[in-house]
């Protein structure tokens, strides 16, 4: 949320995809927001919460393969290219990230804010 506009700004989250048996991290912003590293902060918050609030083992995202800014967020929150694939019948890479991997890469599981 842009507080100073009062206008929505993007969004977050986990998605669980039953037919796919993963819980997937999306993110997304409007294109004036690019490159601010709102994005980073809101997935690191999200791998954050699966990881030390939900108990989860592993998290999936998926990108596509042009959306270069996106993967190198995935790529510094410690996720590995898992395979490519056409989901949801679009072309897509799919990454995963387990939860001893990502607290090797953030040293805990903090929240992003609390990491210095």
């Amino acid at each position: 949320m842009d507080r100073r506009l009062g206008c929505a700004i993007g969004d977050s989250g986990l998605l669980e995809l039953r037919e796919y048996a993963c819980i997937d991290l999306g993110f997304r912003l409007v294109q004036r927001y690019w490159g601010k590293g709102l994005a980073t902060e809101a997935a690191s918050a999200w791998v954050h919460a699966a990881f030390h609030d939900l108990h989860l083992d592993r998290l999936t995202a998926l990108v596509h393969p042009e959306n270069y800014p996106s993967i190198r967020i995935l790529e510094k929150l410690g996720f590995h290219f898992e395979k490519r694939d056409t989901v949801m019948g679009m072309n897509s890479i799919l990454f995963s990230l387990v939860a001893n991997d990502a607290r090797a890469v953030s040293g805990s599981l903090a929240p992003p804010s609390a990491q210095t």
